[in-house]
């Protein structure tokens, strides 16, 4: 059979550019659509080489189809041999007659390839043609440009490529037609299907789209075979001829999911009405969930064990939008109870409000923080200072027993209440204590956090106590607190108020003792000078003149009395001890003290009662009494002295019936410097109670303004001290020897040295006086050398620099300068016990206490008692 092709009709309706080309490859004739295709005419082409005119080159090119490389035929299911089923025009089985020719072309010729010249991606189709006797003549030729379908297809694979995940396409029978650049390196060749790849199965996935008609919801699932979770995500695709493809995404979500799913803490995603929309592996063991069980068959509302709680929590999270550390107590799906922390935040998704939930189970917790709560509780109580906590509103929390005690409250009235509101005194101090709290609670430092600070307490009886606070911010169970130590400072107070006046004491102590020194030695050159002028005008005294010389000797005296007060004063003074009778010896001297004003002394005074002290410190006792309680009366009043034996002890009492003392003041009057008197030293009853202390006795006084003040004495008969003084008081004997004749004095104050002088001059000794140790030795040494060597060493024990008595002796006793034939004699204005500690080492002979009497003097030097 023989067909005839009108070629012209068939270029004309071809909506592909096409063109008739000659066997030797010179274009014949082209259609419209080539010449649009082209943007020529047909007078352009026509009748040149197809290879010169479309590619622009000589020859043809090695993507022409001719060059052998084409498919041969475009047709599908085609078997490609000689068949009976091959349409009867397939020149793909040519005539005999051509196959003899040998010269046949086999098939259609089709390709698609990237035209350089035009830029363009080309598919081309050739179809030779044959003439009637079967010999080729020529060829149709069309063109369909593909660059837009092939750069859409590259850019999409491209893309593919670009996906984080995994992409492919499967066909009905599970094997993968096309995976994305990151599935590739996994697919083995033994069996690529998309199960074994990801899952490790041999067996298709039980939810596969393709195995059930349409696809599960997209779901999150785990790879064994990867150790990683996916977001899965399908299409279902049939085609046109019918085949069923399958698109899947694979989007790696091992991260997220494991921040979620194997968080080590619990996670709960609900929605306000309480279902539940995701719980983690940790939410689902808290609540005892099994593996299998889904969320939506059970509801947030069933694990709370107050659902009136709940509400308000939910209530609470919905106004505020996030809420942080909330204690609640929950239950597992079991009905267990348990404690847990809260955390919740909202959440808008997909128009949906969800509540996001942290969850941890502070069962154990609780426990343990009950039990330290105890532990700190018992601690605190054992405090001997207050104790108090309080929150960010400055209530109190805690309280400890010790603050209760300390404020006169019950604990139970304590707690709750503003500590500055309720203890504050004034409302000075309540509003700098709102103010300082409202800045801390700004974040702004405290200046007084760390530091102790002085103010006083209001007590529930309404009286004040001074107290020092010490607080700061703390960290109490999570919850931001205060903590507050009170501490009652009344003893403190006057225990440091004992320690200023002991200070203040000990000061004035200190310069009595140097100022009565100094005084002893003024004492010392009046007395001397005194006798001396007694001695001179002995036989020139009359009556009238012997009178002026004894008011002189008594103003000594009173002198004399009070450096020796200063003494006491300064604690050095302990020299005689000697039995007194205070039957006689209290009514002559407390008469004498009143004499010249208009007191009534009344007496009573046990018989034969008997006191070991020294007589100068009981007439100390006497006299400030009986001048203080004259003073006190206005020079009138009744003064009641009684003396009786208690026990070990001998009772003095001073009774006046004066004006009293006002009570603010009896704390004061033994401080030194305190008097009343306008012309008052403030030293008379300071004396008094240094008397007693030094005899380890006690005073006390009792006085009611307008009644009068009664003072209360009680002194050992024996006093503890006694013994040891008096070994410290024996008098050295001296021996009576030769009369002396050469005497060295070593005296750093000139009046005591010349007034020494001139007394041993005027009885007939040689006398050499040096001001200090050193040209004291050398003039020693030097008489010793020449054969007259001093006889009699009258020594002050100490003088500035330090080289005085002791250092002289120790000296001459180092040259081996000193015999036993010299007579060393200290003088000195401190007490036997300063003396034995001050010349422990050295030797000497006698010791005289200044102001000493000549006739001590010449008593020493010249035998006798010391």
């Amino acid at each position: 059979m023989t067909y005839h092709l009108d070629i012209d009709k068939i270029l004309e309706s071809s909506e592909l550019p096409a063109f008739l080309l000659s066997k030797d490859l010179i274009i014949l004739k082209v259609n419209q659509a080539f010449c649009q295709f082209f943007g020529i005419s047909r007078e352009d082409v026509e009748g040149k080489k197809c290879y010169e005119f479309v590619h622009g080159l000589s020859k043809l090119p090695d993507f022409c189809p001719l060059q052998g490389d084409a498919y041969t035929c475009p047709f599908t299911r085609c078997p490609g041999e000689a068949s009976e089923e091959k349409p009867p025009c397939c020149p793909k089985e040519p005539s005999p007659a051509l196959k003899e020719a040998k010269t046949a072309l086999k098939g259609f010729y089709h390709k698609d390839f990237f035209e350089p010249k035009l830029k363009k991606h080309l598919l081309v189709t050739l179809i030779p043609l044959y003439d009637e006797r079967g010999e080729h003549f020529a060829y149709l030729h069309f063109i369909e440009d593909r660059t837009e379908e092939k750069e859409i297809g590259e850019l999409l694979k491209a893309t593919v490529d670009l996906y984080p995940g995994f992409f492919f396409i499967n066909d009905e029978n599970f094997n993968i037609l096309y995976a994305s650049k990151n599935l590739k390196p996994l697919i083995e060749k033994e069996c690529p299907k998309c199960h074994y790849i990801l899952f490790g199965r041999t067996d298709p996935c039980p939810d596969c789209p393709l195995l059930h008609g349409q696809g599960q919801e997209d779901s999150i699932l785990f790879s064994p075979r990867l150790s990683k979770y996916f977001q899965r995500y399908f299409q279902v695709f049939r085609t046109r001829s019918g085949k069923t493809l399958k698109l899947t995404f694979y989007d790696d979500v091992t991260e997220i999911v494991r921040l979620f799913e194997e968080n080590p803490v619990a996670i709960v995603i609900t929605k306000p009405d309480g279902a539940v929309v995701k719980a983690n592996r940790q939410a689902k063991a808290l609540f005892e969930v099994p593996e299998d069980f889904e969320g939506k068959y059970f509801n947030a509302k069933n694990l709370w064990v107050n659902p009136e709680e709940r509400q308000a929590f939910i209530s609470e999270v919905l106004t505020k939008g996030e809420v942080r550390a909330y204690e609640a107590e929950l239950k597992t799906l079991n009905g267990k109870p348990f404690y847990a922390l809260l955390s919740s935040k909202v959440y808008k998704q997909d128009g949906d409000i969800l509540i996001y939930t942290v969850l941890e189970d502070i069962t154990e917790y609780l426990k343990v923080k009950e039990e330290a709560q105890k532990f700190f509780e018992t601690l605190v109580e054992l405090l001997p200072v207050g104790l108090a906590l309080l929150d960010e509103g400055r209530k109190i929390v805690f309280v400890n027993s010790s603050l209760a005690k300390l404020t006169g409250y019950e604990k139970s009235e304590l707690l709750n209440e503003r500590l500055h509101d309720l203890l504050t005194p004034t409302p000075e101090l309540r509003e700098r204590a709102r103010v300082a709290f409202s800045k801390i609670l700004k974040g702004q430092p405290s200046a007084l956090a760390k530091k102790h600070v002085q103010t006083r307490l209001r007590r529930k009886d309404g009286s004040e106590v001074p107290i020092e606070i010490l607080f700061d911010e703390i960290s109490f169970f999570g919850k931001r607190c205060f903590l507050g130590l009170i501490f009652d400072i009344t003893e403190r107070l006057i225990l440091e108020e004992e320690a200023r006046k002991a200070e203040k004491t000990s000061a004035v102590l200190q310069i009595a003792g140097g100022l009565a020194h100094d005084l002893n030695n003024l004492l010392m050159v009046i007395k001397g000078h005194l006798e001396l002028l007694e001695l001179k005008l002995k036989d020139a005294l009359d009556h009238d003149k012997a009178k002026h010389v004894k008011k002189v000797k008594e103003a000594f005296d009173k002198v004399s009395q009070r450096v020796l007060e200063l003494f006491i004063l300064s604690g050095r003074d302990l020299r005689k001890f000697e039995e007194i009778k205070l039957d006689k010896f209290i009514p002559e001297w407390v008469s004498f003290y009143l004499q010249g004003s208009e007191v009534k002394a009344e007496f009573s005074v046990e018989e034969e009662l008997k006191l070991l002290m020294d007589h100068a410190h009981l007439l100390s006792i006497l006299q400030n009494l009986a001048l203080n309680a004259k003073d006190a009366m206005g020079g009138k009043g009744v003064l009641k002295v009684s003396a009786f034996a208690e026990d070990d002890n001998v009772v003095l009492k001073f009774e006046d019936n004066g004006p009293g003392i006002p009570a603010e003041l009896l704390s004061k009057i033994f401080d030194p410097g305190f008097t009343t008197k306008p012309h008052g030293t403030g030293l008379g009853l300071t004396v008094v109670k240094r008397v007693v202390d030094l005899y380890g006795g006690q005073i006390s006084i009792d006085s009611q303004v307008g009644k009068g003040t009664t003072f209360t004495i009680k002194l050992p008969r024996k006093p503890k001290v006694i013994t040891a003084i008096i070994e410290e008081h024996k008098e050295t004997k001296v021996e009576k020897k030769h009369a002396a004749k050469r005497v060295l004095i070593l005296e750093d104050e000139e009046e005591v040295r010349e007034l020494l002088a001139e007394v041993l001059r005027e009885r007939g000794y040689e006398v050499e006086t040096f001001e200090e140790g050193d040209s004291a030795f050398q003039a020693y040494k030097s008489a010793y050398e020449e054969g007259r060597p001093f006889e009699v060493l009258l020594l002050d024990l100490t003088v500035p620099q330090g080289k005085g008595g002791v250092y002289l002796i120790e000296r001459l006793r180092q040259e081996g300068l000193l015999s036993g034939g010299v007579k060393i004699v200290l003088m000195t204005g401190y007490t036997p016990k300063e003396v034995s500690e001050r010349a422990r080492h050295v030797r000497y002979d006698a010791v005289i206490y200044k102001p000493f009497p000549l006739e001590k003097l010449f008593e020493v030097i010249e035998g006798g008692r010391a």
